[in-house]
């Protein structure tokens, strides 16, 4: 059974990913108090990149990061299922993934999705194809 609201973004910049996120984010709550009213630059997303982020500059981010096997590691998830998420996920090459729950409930439907899917497009960096199984297709030269 696949995970429905996992997104996938293997082979994107973690730092970036993180970066455009913010950029996105609106600012909430007391969050107004600490608010940046302008896009954070890629220098300041290096500094300020971090495993875990809750508010980032006033903007609500809601960022736990793991990698497939569920460690804290290389990327981001948005929720709290982990190891549901990690057994679950589509395919094997699915290595950095997050659920966009918490960010798209704070920022709006959709939200993390279209920001990543516009730097797929951008980057033109696609996301590996799956069959109707839910699997990567088979290298048929192998």
């Amino acid at each position: 059974m696949a995970i429905e609201n996992v997104v996938d973004i293997t082979g994107l910049d973690q730092v970036e990913v993180f970066r455009r996120l913010y950029n996105n984010a609106r600012p909430q709550g007391l969050g107004f108090l600490h608010f940046i009213p302008r896009d954070m630059t890629p220098e300041e997303a290096v500094d300020q990149f971090t495993l875990d982020s809750d508010y980032v500059n006033g903007r609500v981010m809601k960022i736990r990061m793991h990698s497939r096997e569920g460690q804290r590691n290389e990327f981001v998830r948005f929720g709290w299922d982990e190891e549901k998420i990690a057994e679950n996920l589509p395919h094997e090459q699915v290595t950095y993934y997050f659920d966009p729950w918490l960010y798209n409930r704070d920022n709006g439907a959709g939200e993390a999705e279209h920001t990543i899917d516009n730097m797929r497009l951008e980057l033109n960096i696609p996301v590996a194809p799956l069959n109707v199984d839910g699997n990567p297709p088979k290298d048929e030269a192998l």
